[in-house]
């Protein structure tokens, strides 16, 4: 079974949370029967500060982690669908991508309780935007991690920094971090 998609998918994932979360929670990553397993948990996201995330830092949490939930597919779709991506939020919806909508859904209930679905749904479709846009950004290095996903099947923290460390800053170099 081919497993590039899946490897860029992972990658998607992997990069976006590189760039939009801290990168102390990044964790290991491999391809396990399509599935992803990476060291990057709602624990470990309200650990990483001390103290407690202001509300500015809470609101970037949310949009990072809604935006690396996101990005997985928006990923695999830019290399499956090369010549004419589409990335209609509905059909997004619609994609086999659940189980990554389901959580970005309950980070919205999570974070915005007490907001409408409609709000959340909103929310979360700008946050698709942004994920679309971020992908296509730093795409040479969704492209290093698919190929060394494909190649070794698993990458330790130490290999991700290795790969990714070429890059831009993380938006939270300058935040406080444990």
């Amino acid at each position: 079974m081919d497993q590039t998609p899946d490897a860029y998918h992972e990658a998607g994932h992997i990069v976006i949370a590189w760039h939009t979360l801290p990168r102390e929670i990044i964790g290991p990553v491999e391809i396990i029967e399509s599935t992803l397993l990476v060291g990057i948990t709602p624990d470990s996201l309200r650990d990483c500060f001390n103290p407690q995330p202001t509300y500015r830092q809470r609101i970037k949490l949310a949009e990072g982690q809604a935006r690396t939930y996101l990005a997985g597919s928006v990923a695999e779709r830019i290399y499956t669908d090369k010549k004419n991506p589409v990335f209609d939020f509905e059909a997004y919806l619609d994609s086999g991508a659940g189980t990554d909508i389901y959580a970005a859904i309950e980070l919205t209930e999570l974070f915005f309780p007490r907001w409408p679905l409609s709000k959340r749904c909103n929310w979360l479709r700008v946050n698709h935007i942004v994920a679309v846009r971020l992908c296509r950004r730093w795409w040479d290095q969704i492209e290093v991690i698919a190929s060394a996903l494909l190649e070794k099947g698993h990458l330790d923290r130490e290999q991700l920094v290795d790969l990714l460390s070429e890059g831009p800053p993380s938006i939270w170099e300058n935040e406080v971090v444990k």
